[in-house]
């Protein structure tokens, strides 16, 4: 459902944080709620069950063969692709709706922070294209980086990582083209990492691991001694057509 009343924010995360206090009914019920989403239909939600679901997540990291070669060392993931993400992302990608990825952001944060062992010591989103970022007009792992970032007080080094490479969409390619569709995709600006030990990726979606390993890759020549987190909103074994 798509609310063409409200208006739609492209820019920094405050401001779509500020839009989302706008609405007066539930996004998934329709029912009445000062929220985006409602009380009711946030304790329906399955990512509640912190450890069951994140085991289910490494569990399926380990088993399955697209994904158990993530060069990361650590992901913390708000859930599997299903409900209520499989209605929320699509607003996001194709109705403007950038206000939601703060929102998933805020439920990250929530159920997902006391999970992390270390702190890193920065964030890093994963980049758009700018061509790609003209056409969207927002990157939403930015969006979200710069929420999680001001909750936990963990700088977002935004100009950190670079995508040189305007690549093919990966959801339009086999797998076995996708690695390659990603060579050199990425710049990193090793002065950004002078001093750090820890940082976490954070994007939207992992799905075969093809773009996550190959922004890690490009980290990895400039700075190999990083331990590496990734924190994302949800996992995928096939990606939705629409990424």
């Amino acid at each position: 459902m798509f609310f063409p009343f409200i208006q739609t924010c492209k820019n920094t995360s405050d401001q779509c944080y500020a839009v989302i206090r706008e609405f007066n009914i539930c996004l998934l019920c329709d029912m009445p709620s000062t929220a985006v989403i409602c009380s009711v239909c946030q304790q329906d939600m399955l990512w509640h069950s912190d450890e069951q679901v994140q085991s289910e997540i490494l569990e399926q990291l380990w088993v399955h063969p697209r994904l158990s070669h993530l060069k990361c060392d650590t992901l913390i993931c708000l859930d599997k692709y299903r409900y209520p993400l499989t209605y929320l992302i699509p607003l996001i990608k194709f109705h403007d709706r950038a206000d939601l990825s703060i929102w998933l952001a805020d439920r990250w944060y929530e159920q997902r922070f006391a999970l992390v062992d270390t702190l890193p010591d920065a964030l890093i989103s994963v980049p758009l294209h700018p061509k790609r970022l003209r056409h969207r007009g927002f990157n939403q792992a930015a969006l979200i980086a710069d929420r999680l970032s001001t909750l936990s007080s963990i700088p977002h080094l935004a100009h950190a990582a670079k995508r040189r490479k305007a690549t093919k969409r990966q959801s339009e390619l086999q797998q076995a083209h996708r690695e390659a569709n990603l060579t050199d995709a990425f710049t990193v600006d090793h002065l950004a990492l002078i001093g750090l030990k820890h940082i976490a990726l954070v994007d939207e979606v992992v799905n075969t691991g093809a773009t996550m390993n190959a922004l890690c890759q490009a980290i990895q020549k400039v700075a190999p001694h990083l331990y590496i987190d990734v924190w994302c909103l949800w996992l995928a074994e096939l990606l939705p057509r629409f990424n």
